[in-house]
């Protein structure tokens, strides 16, 4: 137990490079040309009435999915499930791992089928207005519809699910992501559209932000837009996320983001990572000192072993170890969290000035007692 209350912190380092492909107990065999098939991933189907099609979910659950069985997750929502399912994924494990986002149900969506046409699929769902330059376009309310009545509910039923929602989608995903924000803004809490060509659709969302200006309907919402520094549509990625400021939405937070370095589509995944983080960012409380000042001092989990030494600091916490000293904020009067690991604190007082600390990772719990 000595050397676990050890490797808590220190061995944090040294594990960097697992994602949750590699931790819900599927091997990867080294069977020479067959077929890859992403670890731990599920597909299911889902027939829309409404828009005459099938669609394909590549569904990729946290490993603490199977680890409490009654315990409720978030679900994110990707676009264009082809080509973004496993960034998405991967990414996803290397930011729960990190404590960055909570664990959460990553949900692809793509079009089933042998030799699916993806440019026509994409051009009619993904497009509000019928435009003549964009063969087949016009069909993205009907795929907000199925979205919000067939694959959300299907979702819903299948897996154990908290209500809380985001949307990603990229290029033309990314311009439906924001038509779906300002149409349905209560469908999801969170939404990340990278790299849209939003002149697609300026008369739509001109008219649509007048609707809207000076209200609240979007208070509940927090929106990532972005896209390359090298991308043909940063210009107009600027300019949308201009007039959403300009729109006066009360309660909106908005975070624009250009991407250094990248362009069209290699700014996915480091818009991805940016967006996960945006929309599950955690509060950092500002507790005065009095409040922080009542957890200090040096917490043991067992006679003989060492001790762990909470001080205060401005508006934080600090557990100081012979050459460690990590920075804790709070996220409520108790419970406390370090950014870029998984490590988490919580306070339980008791009687006569007594004082429990829960220290939570990785799934583990771990109750030490304060000595002094």
């Amino acid at each position: 137990m000595k050397t676990l209350l050890a490797t808590l912190i220190l061995s944090l380092a040294c594990l960097c490079n697992i994602t949750a492909a590699q931790t819900d107990g599927h091997a990867i065999e080294n069977l020479d040309g067959q077929q890859f098939v992403y670890p731990g991933a599920s597909v299911h189907y889902v027939e829309s009435q409404i828009i005459g099609e099938s669609y394909e979910l590549r569904v990729s659950l946290p490993a603490a999915y199977t680890q409490d069985s009654t315990a409720d997750f978030p679900v994110v929502y990707i676009l264009d499930g082809q080509w973004d399912f496993t960034v998405a994924a991967d990414i996803n494990g290397k930011l729960i791992y990190d404590g960055m986002i909570p664990p959460v149900i990553v949900v692809a969506i793509t079009w089933a089928g042998e030799n699916v046409d993806y440019g026509a699929k994409r051009q009619r769902d993904f497009v509000l207005t019928e435009n003549v330059q964009i063969p087949g376009s016009g069909g993205a309310a009907n795929f907000l519809a199925a979205l919000e009545q067939e694959i959300i509910p299907f979702t819903e039923i299948l897996f154990r699910t908290s209500g809380h929602r985001t949307l990603m989608g990229s290029s033309l995903g990314g311009l439906f992501t924001t038509y779906a924000m300002l149409e349905k803004p209560e469908l999801f809490d969170g939404y990340v559209a990278l790299a849209a060509p939003y002149d697609v659709e300026q008369a739509y969302f001109q008219n649509r932000m007048a609707e809207l200006a000076g209200t609240d309907e979007l208070r509940k919402v927090r929106a990532y837009v972005g896209a390359g520094s090298y991308d043909l549509n940063r210009a107009q990625v600027v300019e949308m996320a201009a007039l959403l400021r300009m729109s006066n939405l009360k309660g909106l937070r908005l975070k624009k983001h250009i991407i250094s370095g990248f362009g069209h589509a290699g700014a996915t995944p480091a818009g991805y990572s940016h967006g996960y983080q945006y929309v599950f960012k955690r509060p950092k409380l500002k507790l005065p000192a009095s409040a922080l000042e009542q957890f200090v001092g040096s917490y043991e989990l067992a006679p003989g072993y060492p001790p762990l030494e909470i001080v205060a600091g401005l508006f934080k916490l600090q557990l100081i170890q012979p050459g460690l000293t990590l920075d804790f904020y709070a996220q409520s009067e108790t419970e406390f969290y370090v950014l870029g690991s998984d490590i988490e604190l919580e306070f339980i007082p008791g009687e006569e000035g007594a004082m429990t600390m829960l220290l939570k990772q990785s799934g583990g719990t771990y109750a030490l007692i304060r000595t002094e």
